[in-house]
């Protein structure tokens, strides 16, 4: 068989604090065929995305050590093609605003189904 046939996983970083949204991402996005990496904040996510090619990072804002909005900053200067999708329970005005301007993909407020964050990611890793 040749290798340009077989269908290639879309890479999807997951960084949050919480094992728990780990798990129900990776639930979640199960039926999409992608290969799902975590990292439990910024600093341990920085390395991964700088050393190897993402399609779409989904990180929550409230983490210790590097929050996401920082992390969404440094990834917008590193790669700023890639899609950052920013979850959090905290849905002020001026966390959506910061995350806009921040050249956020998407931003979703937890709780959200699994549903919500399938079609989600599906969108960001579109061709």
């Amino acid at each position: 068989m040749d290798n340009a046939s077989i269908p290639v996983s879309k890479r999807v970083l997951i960084v949050d604090d919480d094992p728990d949204v780990h798990t129900f991402l990776a639930v979640a996005l199960r039926d999409l065929d992608c290969h799902i990496e975590s990292a439990s904040d910024g600093l341990e996510a920085l390395p991964k995305i700088e050393a190897q090619d993402w399609d779409v990072v989904v990180t929550d804002v409230m983490m210790p050590r590097m929050n996401g909005m920082e992390l969404l900053e440094k990834v917008r200067r590193l790669r700023p093609q890639l899609p950052v999708v920013v979850m959090t329970v905290d849905s002020t005005a001026d966390k959506i605003v910061t995350a806009i301007r921040d050249h956020a993909f998407a931003w979703l407020q937890k709780p959200f189904t699994r549903e919500s964050v399938a079609d989600l990611v599906k969108v960001a890793v579109a061709d």
